[in-house]
């Protein structure tokens, strides 16, 4: 009977053991299922297609709060199946436009913060799974020195609480360390070898977010149609500036051609058309210098046999589109024209100019290192959204008022770095995403831009990265090094 009882115990233990080896080799096996499964969705060239759309629908039916938790389950999954960190570019740009349905209210996320920190738990397993190894890049020591720039920035003249409050840690670090790391992270997996050109699947993700983008402006229109319909004038909304700056670099990625050789006329016309009627004046301004150098790359591009038509077409459309979009825009913005702007479409008076004489006053008050990016002095003559630091909207009086002389180094030797990578490297799309390059740094001049790390910062540094790794010139652009004539090269 105990030979018995010693006999079931042992059949019952190598029953667990066959049944947990069983359980063991299933999940091994279910990893590379998983990973198999989101590599055919970022392989597939309906992924960003179905992205957007299931973005529109729930936007568009007022499930935008529900939107943004399937898109972080999507940047979960994605983190944790697929190798290309690149694969969840456009469903966090597209949680942060959807945060656009509840933007002066972002605290409604918090409530779901399993989701979120889950997301952030699956980005850190994605380093463990899929490391590479870290290398020093070009913008190292630069990021470096800007993460230098914006700790010390207001050492001598900010106080410990501003300092020190969740905000200004926020865009201290975030603008700092937190880019140094992105670019560090985004280096390093540009190492690994990849079968299609990283740049144009990068600017071709950025087009889709810019076409959500231009979707919440116009879901303002159709919510609001009856207001519109009175006067034609613009309607107001509170993120039109973040919309306009994704559109800005969004706009030059619609003058790749389709996967079929078509070009995107459509998407280059609704891009152009939402930062019109975002009711953006940056966005106008800077979106119409954009569209005309768009229009110069695609003339460049065309055939040659086209050429001649289209140089017709240009001469003959240039006075009528001009004189359309000049009296269009004059009926949009009239009335944001008289009640917000005091008859003047940039009046003498506009807070620009008085926050960009500020940064020069606090600039005046700590050379060395500013005022610093957390400092509250100036709360008084700024009215911003929740959750946003005092900004003197423009890239030049940030750097001065926050940051000081120290902050000028830093951000001139980081933008000397961007400018000697844009002339030495070549790419057919390298024009098209200097241009995208330039439609964030003008958005920088009379807006944050660029100073927001999510997604703005991220954005660019990401998208340098790329540019860093693309093959060098053989004569940098614009070297004044002449042929010589009678060679032949």
């Amino acid at each position: 009977m105990i030979f018995q009882n010693h006999s079931l115990r042992q059949t019952a233990q190598d029953a667990l053991l066959c049944s947990a080896d069983g359980r063991a080799e299933e999940m091994g096996l279910l990893l590379p299922r998983l990973q198999a499964i989101a590599n055919r969705i970022w392989n597939s060239p309906r992924y960003a297609l179905c992205l957007l759309v299931a973005a529109t629908l729930l936007y568009v039916m007022g499930c935008a709060l529900e939107g943004c938790l399937i898109m972080a389950l999507v940047v979960a999954f994605m983190l944790l199946f697929c190798a290309e960190l690149m694969a969840v570019l456009l469903p966090f740009l597209l949680f942060c436009l959807l945060t656009t349905d509840f933007y002066n209210d972002l605290g409604r996320l918090l409530v779901y913060w399993p989701v979120l920190a889950g997301a952030v738990a699956a980005f850190v397993i994605h380093l463990f799974l899929y490391r590479a190894p870290l290398r020093r890049g070009a913008f190292t020591a630069p990021l470096l020195a800007v993460s230098a720039a914006t700790l010390l920035g207001g050492l001598g003249s900010i106080t410990a609480a501003d300092y020190f409050s969740p905000v200004s840690l926020y865009y201290t670090l975030g603008l700092g360390l937190g880019m140094l790391g992105v670019y560090t992270v985004v280096r390093a997996q540009l190492s690994r070898a990849r079968g299609y050109d990283v740049l144009q699947r990068f600017l071709n993700l950025l087009y889709y977010a810019g076409l959500f983008a231009g979707v919440a402006v116009f879901k303002v229109y159709i919510v609001n149609v009856r207001a519109f319909l009175q006067d034609f004038a613009v309607l107001y909304m509170s993120y039109r500036n973040f919309c306009t700056t994704i559109l800005l670099m969004a706009m030059p990625a619609a003058c790749m051609p389709r996967a079929d050789g078509r070009w995107r006329w459509g998407g280059l016309i609704f891009l152009y058309s939402a930062m019109i009627m975002s009711g953006s004046r940056s966005g106008l301004i800077f979106g119409t210098v954009e569209l005309a150098a768009c229009l110069g790359w695609l003339y460049h591009k065309a055939e040659p046999e086209l050429k001649p038509n289209l140089y017709r077409l240009g001469q003959l459309a240039a006075i009528p589109v001009v004189l359309f979009v000049y009296y269009t825009v004059q009926v949009l913005f009239s009335s944001r024209v008289a009640q917000e702007l005091h008859g003047a479409f940039i009046p003498v008076n506009d807070s620009r100019f008085t926050f960009f004489m500020q940064g020069l006053r606090d600039f005046a008050s700590n050379p060395l290192f500013g005022i610093g990016l957390g400092n509250l002095s100036n709360e008084h003559i700024f009215i911003g959204v929740h959750g946003s630091i005092v900004w003197y909207h423009n890239m030049v009086a940030q750097i001065l008022g926050s940051m000081g002389l120290v902050g000028v180094a830093a951000y001139g030797w980081h933008y000397l770095i961007r400018l000697k990578i844009l002339l030495t490297r070549r790419s057919a799309q390298l024009p098209l995403a200097a241009l995208s390059c330039a439609g964030m740094v003008l958005m920088s001049m009379t807006n944050p831009g660029e100073f927001c790390p999510l997604p703005n910062g991220l954005l660019m540094v990401a998208l340098f990265a790329i540019l860093e790794t693309l093959p060098r010139r053989e004569r940098p652009l614009g070297s004044l090094r002449r042929r010589k004539r009678g060679k032949v090269h």
